[in-house]
């Protein structure tokens, strides 16, 4: 059986912070942001923990998955004909 923990930013973590993670049996960080964003990243992992990464928006294989603007009139995504301008609905 395994444990969840979710973390906004572990830029933020100290390394009491990681020490308390090591005791409460944290092994591995699944880093579900994208690879730009990654790439930004400031923290350094101890050496105990295993990183995962996964583009959970799949914006690298699939770029303009996310690209559609939501309309705020009519509330589709991208069913709307003038969806990335605005409709008129």
């Amino acid at each position: 059986m395994g444990v969840f923990f979710r973390s906004e930013n572990l830029d933020l973590v100290t390394e009491d912070g990681w020490r308390e993670l090591q005791a409460l049996g944290v092994r591995t960080v699944v880093d579900l942001r994208q690879p730009v964003e990654r790439e930004q990243a400031k923290y350094e992992a101890p050496r105990w923990i295993t990183l995962e990464s996964v583009d959970h928006d799949g914006l690298v294989d699939h770029p303009d998955f996310w690209s559609a603007r939501r309309c705020t009139t009519c509330r589709t995504w991208s069913n709307c004909p003038n969806a990335q301008q605005m409709c008129s609905v």
